[in-house]
């Protein structure tokens, strides 16, 4: 792929990004407005509330930036959306809303303002709700409100599938993903997409973020195992485009894998420009010709 073909196909890419972001947040609100029907909305103090376990909520905290954004939000429009908590025996778990506290915490200490004390909140009762079902209000509302990595998707819907997948079907006769794809407002052919690339390396999770490889690709390379990623990593990251992924052979042998990117690379050439003396030109073409030779041989290797 050319320079100017995969800078369209990374516009392409973003553009199709920004149109399924509109579409999220209409999912949002729907869903948002699924979970909490039928419960009031009441202010709770932010002494008695505490963060989900860390891998029930396994999601980024917002960036400086994003944060700073959302507190000059609260102060000029106050909080737009309640957060959500499950009571417990002696204070509420934030199931939906961490970045929300984490602002209003913020507030309160640099403002000493007692109206950032404490916050509006839907409010799961203890005997409301299973783990399972509290998990499954983590990950959904981050999965429609934000937007999140390769890698959070990914375990989003691996978490949601396993717990969903003791029930197979719905009073609909939906499959698992179908249910899912429902949900999240995604094809069931992305559920099985992010359900297989669970198996990829964090590093290549974060080339499909930054759009050097596609998911398709990221797929291809999910199908190795661990260690062969991490040494695709490390010897040929920067030759592995989608053109170039395109051309393993998942069935292959891992040493002809190696030695075709190896070889790939070989065949690529720059035009190196500069000038010498004219004495020197035939000594120093037979210098170039006898070095190059001699590395592209030992390189093959």
């Amino acid at each position: 792929m050319s320079a100017k073909d995969k800078k369209l196909d990374i516009i392409n890419r973003l553009r199709k990004s920004q149109e399924n972001e509109q579409n999220e947040i209409m999912l949002a609100a729907e869903n948002i407005k699924n979970i909490t029907t039928g419960m009031d909305v009441v202010q709770v103090e932010l002494d008695k509330l505490v963060e989900a376990p860390k891998d029930w909520n396994f999601y980024s905290p917002l960036s400086k930036q994003k944060m700073g954004e959302l507190i000059e939000s609260i102060l000029e429009n106050g909080l737009l959306s309640p957060i959500i908590l499950w009571e417990q025996e002696d204070n509420y778990m934030i199931l939906a809303g961490h970045n929300r506290v984490k602002a209003f915490r913020l507030l309160y200490e640099n403002t000493k303002d007692d109206k950032y004390r404490k916050i509006y909140a839907y409010i799961k009762k203890k005997n409301q709700l299973s783990e399972d079902e509290a998990k499954s209000i983590i990950i959904d509302t981050n999965f429609v409100q934000r937007q999140l990595s390769t890698a959070e998707k990914t375990r989003s819907i691996v978490v949601k599938y396993n717990q969903l997948g003791r029930k197979k079907r719905n009073s609909e006769g939906k499959n698992t993903a179908a249910i899912i794809a429902d949900q999240y407002g995604i094809s069931e052919r992305m559920v099985y997409n992010y359900y297989k690339i669970n198996n990829l390396i964090p590093e290549f999770m974060e080339s499909i973020d930054n759009c050097t490889i596609s998911l398709k690709a990221g797929l291809k390379l999910a199908a190795f195992d661990s260690e062969f990623q991490e040494e695709l990593y490390l010897r040929h990251s920067d030759k592995l485009d989608n053109k170039t992924i395109s051309k393993i052979n998942i069935h292959g042998e891992k040493e002809e894998i190696l030695k075709m990117l190896s070889n790939d690379a070989l065949t690529r050439f720059v035009k190196v420009s500069l000038e010498i003396p004219s004495y020197l030109e035939k000594e120093f073409k037979e210098y170039v010709n006898t070095w190059l030779n001699e590395r592209v041989s030992r390189d093959s290797k």
